[in-house]
């Protein structure tokens, strides 16, 4: 170790250790001695002599123990010691046998489970090939269709193009691919499942990338700014370290403190208010308001945060708008009087009010059918579709734990 080490160190080494050079050996040894004299005024003693040249050995040289020979033995059994502290701090690496190369895991003494994997990433676009994204004008043709096949193909080609994963049997592959014109970028989410031996982990973060270079490849063309970004494993189910599910952070509005007193004050009101509001108005033949002006009318209506406008068209041609509601001063009573007011070109029959018990339950609701609602409020259009996706993953995970 200690010859490898100074074979990178000082490259001359290998050279100076060389078979191949030995019959040079003995005049570089004077040599050496002549330059040490005429620094230090005399020759070493005790140094470098010439008959090193007659006991000399191709071989690994052997160290006294004087006290460089000491310090450098000293170092060396620490760094042999720190290396198998690494070894047995890596103990998680599969991938590297106990040499350290590379090796494929072994996972026949595995029994088979179900295991599920969820992965998402994101293209960033820039505004002008947003645009022609979304009004399908690029030359190649329909980007976000030709990306969801070339996704789902990636994902069953996972082993063919990383060497060290297995062949896995996959059971289901979806990928769905999201305009976001909050940044102009095209929002990517995979899904694999399989019963087996061993996760899926890659194949739906192989499905995601796969998605996004195919993305980037039809609108290379039209700019080279475009950025392939947030690549990552979302939740997976299944083996042996079971489930696990990256933590979300949305962020949410600052309430202001309030002291005991107060609280107390209005704790019997807060006991009535309804903050998550899911309003329906339609279905109706053609659009008597516009997203704006429904938004509009709603924040003249209440003290609220966030106000998500979603707009629909069912098979026959009728639209209908979805709209979702956070508020901080609504009660059952008072928004149903206040909307109904306030929307009076409908009818009863196309005015349904709903309350739930979370903002993200309503977001996911709303956008089922619409990726690119009308938002009002703190939230962006990312994070309402970020909450959908984290209330719908949440579901997920509920129905595989009664289910198991």
């Amino acid at each position: 170790m200690f010859l490898r080490r100074a074979a990178i160190v000082l490259p001359c080494s290998r050279k100076f250790l060389s078979a191949k050079y030995t019959h040079d050996l003995a005049s570089s040894i004077t040599e050496l001695n002549k330059e040490m004299e005429s620094v230090f005024g005399q020759p070493p003693s005790g140094g470098i002599s010439g008959s090193t040249k007659k006991d000399y050995m191709p071989q690994e040289p052997q160290f006294t123990q004087g006290p460089v020979s000491s310090i450098r033995n000293n170092n060396l059994v620490e760094s042999q010691s720190a290396i198998q502290r690494m070894n047995h701090n890596a103990l998680g690496l599969t991938h590297i046998g106990s040499r350290g190369e590379a090796q494929m895991v072994d996972v026949s003494p595995k029994e088979n489970s179900k295991r599920t994997a969820i992965a998402s990433c994101k293209v960033i676009l820039g505004k002008e090939v947003f645009d022609m994204v979304l009004a399908n004008r690029m030359a190649k043709g329909d980007v976000l269709t030709v990306a969801k096949i070339a996704g789902i193909n990636g994902a069953k080609h996972t082993s063919s193009l990383i060497p060290l994963c297995h062949n896995i049997a996959l059971t289901h592959v979806r990928v769905d691919l999201m305009l976001n014109p909050d940044n102009y970028s095209v929002v990517i989410e995979g899904e694999a499942a399989c019963t087996g031996k061993t996760g899926v982990e890659m194949e739906a973060l192989t499905a995601v990338t796969t998605a996004g270079l195919t993305v980037y490849d039809m609108c290379k063309a039209a700019s080279k700014e475009i950025q392939i970004a947030d690549v990552r494993l979302e939740h997976k189910t299944g083996g042996k370290s079971g489930d696990w599910t990256r933590n979300i952070t949305i962020p949410m509005t600052n309430a202001p403190t309030k002291t005991s007193a107060e609280i107390k004050k209005v704790s019997k009101i807060d006991r009535r208010i309804r903050r998550f509001i899911q309003l329906t108005l339609g279905p109706f033949e053609t659009p008597k308001l516009s997203g704006d002006v429904v938004t509009q009318s709603i924040a003249s209506c209440f003290n609220c945060q966030s106000i998500v406008v979603a707009t629909e068209k069912d098979a026959e041609g009728r639209f209908c708008f979805r709209i979702g509601i956070l508020t901080v001063d609504a009660t059952q009573r008072t928004a149903e009087k206040i909307l109904k007011s306030k929307f009076t070109e409908f009818k009863i029959s196309q005015f349904s009010l709903k309350f739930h018990n979370g903002w993200a339950k309503i977001c996911e609701l709303i956008t089922q059918h619409d990726k690119s609602p009308s938002v009002w409020g703190k939230y962006s259009v990312e994070q309402i579709l970020e909450l959908a996706r984290a209330s719908r993953l949440h579901r997920k995970i509920q129905v595989a734990r009664s289910s198991s």
